[in-house]
């Protein structure tokens, strides 16, 4: 125990008053003469002994009263030994209001955020009124702000509204530091409903010139329901195709959720309504299978209702319908034209072919996949411009020459990094093992459902020449097609962003009848459909994500501007170009969910959709003895936890800063000490 007025102490000398009046005032005993002895039997008989005890117990008792009010005087407090005082007169309050959306849950007297600015009221009430305020939040810039007074403070208090921002508790601490000197005196009020993800309290560093205070208000439920992802299976969207959508709607309560309505909406129009069931604390994941007609962008949303967390109950995506996909085919004079032919049959394409002795390198990025049809030889530039086009996303398509020597094809295997060949095999050979799970070969033949391998007899095409690989243990390779023998003879590479398939045979008349069999066609089509979109269906603000176009600019004036749909205000967003790629970022606008127009002049050059981020969905919390128990572990010092609910803030303030606060106890001690000597006075005689 400790004392605000130590000097006060020396008043315990006054203790010797009451042993000064006992040792004086011991009462006489008087001879007392009675005519009649029956008097006597109204007296009350007291002994000497009684007599002396009785005094003692009220000396006692009025020593206990002096030293009472002398140890109320002093001001006595048992001092919180994780909390340094204060040596400035003047203190830098900083309030951290938690403003994500996770504190629109409910709590015991409405929403946690209201809870949250009525307790951040109160703090700065309870301070003086010259000391420092600052309002901190989800927004960075908010650290950055001078310290105002209380005034400024409280209005600044009511302007605040939830956001879509969100930070680690260790961020607050490290941008709390660089916002302003380091050596000086802070104290944090870290007012926040302290999900789980958000409160790396292992990652804390708080040193001795700042004083954390931690404010949990505690959420009545903890359940949420809400929409977590959307997915399509098909890289590539086309008018009049069947699309399938699949969504997962996660249940984050301790109730099991029954027949929920959700609403598939593209634009404004309603297109499909679906009505699902959840598990307690479980996931529901559902498809809508739906075909647009027309080719276009289009903006589409998943719609659900749920209470009172309602900010992740929408999902917005865009869907880029194309009428074809730009194919580019570069051939040698003595090549296979059946593939070139095939590309002019199907309208799913829009083919452009060009000589081995005349392509143009600048155009590459305008395909979404470069056939290169028995080139007889691969120069430098070729290859350069080859990896940068599978490096941004493309996919790429090796048919190799029949003469070419292999030297030439491993310097072309090198650098796009592909497994090396080592010699020429020249005997016939029928295709053999094809990874059927792969989407390259979906729904071209009847499967053994029981081994998941093709149907006995089933006819194959033959190869007369193939290249026999030095090494196929390539960690982005995968085998899709086996010879016979268990030779390698179609591989897929990942490389970058794109793709490279390639093909270990020529497919010449003379060595192979693979372009005239009845598989050709359907696993071409899968190849060149198996592109990367470059319109991503949604992107998530504060990710920081690109988005990446095959789009060069008209003229060196163009300006690029985004718009909500429904909305008629404009910005600028930030952009660039690299290497004849059209590449945006969205780290800073837009600040809003929904979908945007991206237009070059008038025209509409992309629909990009943003989502907020659900890391805020998860309703998951720590509690008092949470944070209690992980301030012991991990023995941080200078924070304090707070309970916000048991008295005035003041009080609450003055017990977390100063130490619990004794002096009203011995009021009561000296209270109750003196009612005791009367009752002792008046019933003991």
């Amino acid at each position: 125990m400790s004392f605000y007025h130590p000097e006060y102490l020396y008043y315990l000398s006054a203790l010797i008053i009451p042993i000064i009046i006992h040792l004086f005032n011991f009462k006489r005993f008087k001879k007392v003469y009675f005519t009649n002895i029956a008097f006597l039997k109204d007296v009350q008989q007291q002994s000497k002994r009684h007599s002396q005890w009785r005094h003692i117990i009220i000396m006692l008792l009025r020593m206990l009263i002096i030293a009472s009010m002398v140890f109320a005087f002093a001001g006595p407090y048992i001092p919180n030994d994780s909390i340094q005082k204060n040596t400035s007169d003047i203190a830098n309050v900083n309030v951290f209001l938690d403003n994500s959306f996770s504190m629109q849950a409910r709590g015991e007297e409405g929403s946690l955020f209201e809870e949250a600015r009525v307790i951040s009221r109160e703090i700065a009430l309870a301070h003086k009124n010259t000391d420092q305020y600052r309002l901190l939040t989800n927004e960075e810039s908010s650290f950055f702000t001078p310290y105002v007074s209380r005034e400024i403070f409280l209005d600044q208090l009511e302007k605040t509204s939830i956001n879509n921002g969100s930070m680690y508790f260790s961020e607050i601490l490290d941008r709390l530091n660089e916002s302003e000197e380091i050596n000086t005196e802070k104290e944090l009020y870290l007012i926040s409903d302290f999900q789980k993800v958000q409160s790396d309290i292992d990652s804390w560093k708080v040193d001795s010139l700042k004083k954390v205070f931690l404010i949990p208000i505690i959420a009545a439920t903890q359940g949420n329901v809400f929409i977590d992802s959307i997915w399509i299976e098909s890289p590539v969207l086309q008018p009049k195709q069947n699309i399938k959508l699949h969504y997962r709607i996660q249940n984050q309560s301790t109730e099991a959720i029954e027949d929920l309505a959700v609403t598939m909406r593209i634009f404004e129009n309603q297109k499909s309504v679906q009505s699902i069931n959840i598990p307690e604390m479980n996931s529901n994941e559902s498809v809508i299978n739906f075909r647009l007609d027309t080719a276009g962008f289009y903006a589409a949303r998943i719609e659900i209702q749920d209470y009172p967390v309602v900010y992740d109950d929408v999902f917005y995506f865009s869907l880029n319908i194309q009428n074809a996909i730009n194919v580019l085919s570069i051939s040698s004079e003595n090549a296979n034209m059946d593939i070139n032919t095939y590309l002019r049959s199907d309208s799913s394409f829009l083919p452009i072919f060009m000589s081995e002795n005349r392509i143009d390198y600048s155009s590459f990025l305008k395909y979404s996949t470069i056939i290169l049809n028995s080139i007889s030889k691969y120069s430098t530039g070729l290859i350069l411009e080859l990896n940068k086009f599978v490096n941004s996303g493309g996919n790429i398509v090796i048919i190799p020459n029949e003469k070419i020597a292999i030297r030439e094809l491993n310097t072309l295997y090198k650098l796009l990094e592909l497994p090396q060949v080592s010699s020429i095999d020249t005997s016939k050979i029928s295709f053999g093992e094809f990874d059927l799970k792969s989407e390259e070969f979906e729904g071209i033949f009847n499967i053994n459902n029981s081994k998941n391998k093709l149907e006995e007899n089933t006819d194959l095409p033959y190869i007369k020449k193939k290249q026999i690989l030095a090494s196929s243990n390539n960690l982005n390779s995968q085998i899709l097609l086996k010879d016979e023998s268990g030779e390698p003879i179609i591989i897929r590479t990942k490389k970058n962003k794109g793709k490279i398939y390639n093909l270990y045979f020529p497919i010449e008349q003379k060595n192979s009848n693979f372009t005239s069999h009845s598989i050709f066609v359907p696993i071409m089509y899968n190849i060149l459909r198996n592109v990367i979109n470059s319109d991503l269906l949604y992107f998530t603000l504060g990710n920081n994500e690109k988005l990446m176009l095959n789009y060069s600019p008209n003229s060196e004036n163009e300006v690029l501007k985004m718009r909500r749909i429904n909305d008629s205000s404009e910005f600028i967003p930030q952009y660039g170009f690299q290497q004849n790629q059209l590449e945006i970022s969205f780290q800073h606008l837009p600040n809003d969910i929904g979908a945007y127009f991206l237009k070059a002049n008038s025209e509409i050059i992309s629909m990009p959709s943003f989502n907020y981020n659900r890391t805020e969905s998860y309703l998951s919390y720590y509690n008092r003895a949470d944070l209690h128990q992980m301030i012991d572990d991990f023995d941080l010092k200078n924070i304090v936890v707070m309970d916000a609910r048991k008295g005035l803030m003041k009080d609450i303030l003055s017990e977390a800063k100063e130490g619990l606060q004794l002096w009203k106890l011995f009021i009561i001690f000296a209270i109750s000490f003196l009612i005791i000597e009367l009752l002792l006075l008046r019933f003991s005689k």
